[in-house]
């Protein structure tokens, strides 16, 4: 191949060194290639990319004045495949602003150009680029092989087969030395607070930049990837980026205070290209470039050039020297490629076995709910069937009601912790909103639904609620429905407000046609909780009759379950109760009572309007999701 006919001693150097530790644990699943040559036809870049920038600049509206700002002076350089790019300079001095914009994820009043191979980028650069955020966003339980998996089968065109999807994994994995580690964990701290060991902070950082690899991307942006490790770790993860750029990759990576091995790193790599590398490393100060070519030349640049004498005795080492010398100041001034099926599948996958690999949590959800069911089953222990008992049923209704939808607030930290999972991902352009959310949705589903059952199902049987089979089922329709309603992002912004509101004007501490204020009737509408315990009423007191104490023959209307077990346990008396001609009165209905609590609803309506309010509060969430998807974008 014609790759290999550019082969150079560096980049067999680097293959031999990742391939070989390979080979020897899987025997030939890989090939014996001993020199690591045919593995580097695999591995390098199929179509290199040079990418340059001419006049590029950029201005914001400053906050306190509101007047254009300029944080990026106008600068130009470009980078060849197989170079290595270093844009350095101190805190503000414009690198992160210089690097999103090169890889064209930072809008405004940006001019200039940037050009890929000669020409404009268009909506194909992205598919050929990949951009390795400073910060890792992982889930902790998967391991560093499924995390993987995740972003391969994303980050992969259709048509892909599984098998060139595991090869590009297991080649990343390998380039990264992540392949010993595949099945460890990437660690970190789980909703609640539990920490996962898994790991180190080196490992992950390779495992982000895996993860951009598996795209096989041309050009690679990295913002800051040695922040937070040890000197080793950081120089680690450089060399890497050198190997990879000897591979075909057109590197460019953010930093902030190289280290001397690792600013010498930055002139090794070798171009496949025929023309010598141009740039190494671009020194910005304040948004201005102040040296673009190779680092061997910026002390005599800064030196000779601009009147800047070192002198290792007393300044150190040229690069601490260099970043001391443009230190001013400390002031800061898409097209997926997977269809939306494969990313809802992944997606979905990755969200249950994110649930599910955190029993702590989901356990101490389920003994929650069953916990609190008990409790509130012995305190309405057994409630008796007597028109007076009404009252004592609509309150372990209201009371379960409520307890499911007071519960989903105990699923914020998930959602906290799951967002920073979405902020990360479609700023990558991983997936579409709508593919997250209706994963996320889906996944969430199994588990609302056992806790709730577990719950309200406690209460129901201890409470001596209908022991009808429809009825059971309705009631729990109707409380799966709330509860689905209760779980919304949008309840967390309403939050508190929203929950008093509907729990006041539900009509069980006060009938609607009882409230003075008629803003109150109107608001009263746009509470759930009022058309649940509609429904849950009706299913509890609906075709119910109450008659007077006596009717102890059974199949008498109206007899209750205790005059029953008297019957029952004396048919004597039953027989000259009927031998005297008696029968029972109706008293009471529990029409009369739902009509006196203005329930007018039936089961079939409340739960029409709980699926709507389900309807439109997933609306509304999914929207949001999407303005802020468009804001990172």
């Amino acid at each position: 191949m014609r790759y290999l006919q550019l082969r150079d001693l560096q980049a067999c150097a680097c293959v031999d060194r990742w391939v070989a530790p390979i080979d020897l644990e899987q025997g030939a699943s890989k090939g014996s290639a001993g020199t690591g040559a045919e593995e580097l036809a695999h591995l390098r870049v199929q179509c290199p990319a040079d990418l340059a920038w001419v006049g590029l600049a950029c201005q914001v509206v400053d906050k306190h004045t509101l007047t254009p700002k300029c944080i990026l002076a106008p600068c130009a350089g470009v980078v060849m495949p197989g170079e290595l790019c270093a844009l350095v300079g101190p805190s503000g001095a414009g690198k992160s602003t210089l690097l999103d914009i090169l890889a064209q994820r930072k809008g405004g009043a940006v001019t200039g150009k940037v050009l890929v191979n000669g020409r404009p980028v268009d909506a194909a650069f992205r598919r050929h680029s990949a951009y390795v955020p400073q910060e890792d966003a992982f889930v902790p339980t998967l391991s560093a092989w499924e995390t993987l998996e995740f972003h391969a089968w994303l980050r992969s065109p259709q048509g892909t087969s599984a098998e060139e999807v595991h090869a590009r994994m297991h080649d990343a994995l390998a380039v990264m030395g992540l392949w010993r580690v595949r099945n460890t964990p990437v660690g970190g701290v789980l909703p609640g607070g539990i920490r996962v060991r898994g790991l180190s902070g080196g490992e992950q950082r390779r495992l982000s930049i895996a993860c951009a690899l598996v795209a096989q991307p041309s050009i690679l942006f990295l913002d800051e990837p040695t922040t937070g490790l040890d000197s080793f770790a950081a120089l680690n993860i450089m060399d890497h980026m050198s190997c990879l750029a000897a591979l075909g990759h057109t590197i460019i990576t953010t930093l902030h205070q190289p280290r001397t091995a690792i600013w010498d790193l930055l002139h090794q790599a070798r171009c496949l290209s025929a023309l010598q590398c141009l740039i190494g490393v671009v020194v910005l100060s304040e948004g201005v470039q102040l040296y673009g070519a190779d680092p061997r030349g910026a002390v005599a640049w800064f030196g000779d050039g601009l009147r800047y004498p070192y002198d290792a005795a007393i300044d150190g080492a040229a690069a601490d020297w260099l970043m001391d010398l443009v230190s001013v100041g400390f002031t800061k001034p898409n097209g997926y490629a997977p269809s939306w099926c494969m990313q809802f599948r992944v997606l979905l996958r990755r969200a249950l076995l994110a649930q599910l690999r955190n029993p702590t949590d989901v356990t101490a959800r389920l003994l929650l709910s069953c916990y609190v069911g008990l409790l509130a089953g012995l305190t309405f222990f057994d409630l008796g069937e007597a028109p007076q008992d009404t009252f004592q049923r609509l309150s372990a209704l209201f009371f379960i009601m409520l307890l499911f939808e007071l519960l989903p607030f105990c699923y914020m930290s998930f959602y906290v912790a799951d967002r920073q999972f979405f902020a990360a991902d479609v700023a990558a352009g991983l997936y579409h909103t709508s593919a997250y959310y209706l994963a996320h949705t889906l996944a969430a589903l199994p588990f609302i639904c056992l806790n709730v059952l577990a719950g309200g199902l406690t209460l129901y049987g201890l409470a001596n609620l209908r022991y009808e089979g429809w009825a059971i089922g309705e009631f729990c329709a109707l409380l799966l429905l709330q509860s689905l309603v209760a779980i919304q992002d949008l309840a967390y912004i309403l939050a508190t407000g929203y929950v008093a509101l509907s729990l006041l004007l539900a009509g069980f501490y006060l009938r609607v046609g009882e409230f003075k204020l008629r803003p109150l009737v109107w608001l009263s509408y746009i509470s759930y909780p009022r058309w649940t315990l509609q429904g849950m009423a009706r299913v509890e007191l609906g075709g119910h009759v109450f008659n007077p104490p006596g009717c102890v023959a059974e199949g008498m209307p109206g007899a209750s379950s205790d005059d029953l077990r008297q019957a029952l346990a004396n048919p004597e008396m039953v027989k000259q109760a009927l031998a005297a001609g008696f029968t029972c009165q109706i008293t009471s209905s529990g029409d009369d009572i739902l009509r006196y609590w203005d329930f007018t609803l039936d089961v079939r309506q409340a739960a029409c309007i709980l699926l709507g309010f389900y309807v439109a509060l997933h609306l509304a969430s999914y929207l949001t999701l999407s303005r802020m998807y468009r804001q990172k974008r």
